[in-house]
């Protein structure tokens, strides 16, 4: 619903996200909330808590829309199912460190290109071993929908809500 009005939340963590009685989800501080408008843009990259914040914010980009939100929904998405937090980074360098040990250090890439992540990685190699450990192979699927480096690429939310592994749990 926020993403078909143009409202990136920009903080999307556990704490900000409240399970109902009948298992509805509901969204709440909206403090770091913008709308999604290319023409305001440079956006502030002091937003999402650092443990949920997306690559390219990590590096810099000003420039971002609604995948920021989606990287973050895939770290709470396995949160769920592990009860601990994915990328656990006491800063931001150690941040990037965390998510390349675990996903894979980006292909293609020069470090010149760094500072315009979502234009220069193309793939990863997944160290998939230990997100296996906690995760089926449908999860793990479905995770990696969400934590694509290249923004454009990952997961939208109304994409995500069709995908097979969200479908089952319908009633």
């Amino acid at each position: 619903y926020l993403h078909e009005n143009l409202i990136i939340h920009r903080d999307l963590k556990p704490a900000n996200i409240l399970i109902c009685q009948d298992g509805s989800l509901k969204i709440c501080d909206f403090g770091m909330a913008c709308v999604h408008d290319p023409s305001k843009m440079p956006y502030s990259t002091n937003v999402v808590t650092l443990w949920y914040r997306a690559p390219e914010i990590l590096f810099g980009s000003t420039s971002y829309g609604p995948a920021i939100d989606m990287w973050s929904v895939g770290c709470i998405f396995v949160e769920m199912i592990t009860r601990c937090p994915l990328f656990t980074g006491k800063d931001e360098w150690d941040q990037i460190y965390k998510i390349f040990w675990i996903l894979g250090f980006p292909q293609k890439i020069y470090w010149e290109g760094l500072r315009k992540l979502s234009k220069s990685y193309t793939s990863c190699t997944r160290q998939v071993g230990y997100l296996s450990k906690h995760l089926t192979e449908q999860q793990c699927q479905f995770l990696f929908k969400f934590l694509h480096y290249d923004e454009t690429k990952r997961i939208s939310s109304k994409q995500a809500l069709l995908e097979e592994y969200m479908l089952s749990f319908s009633c």
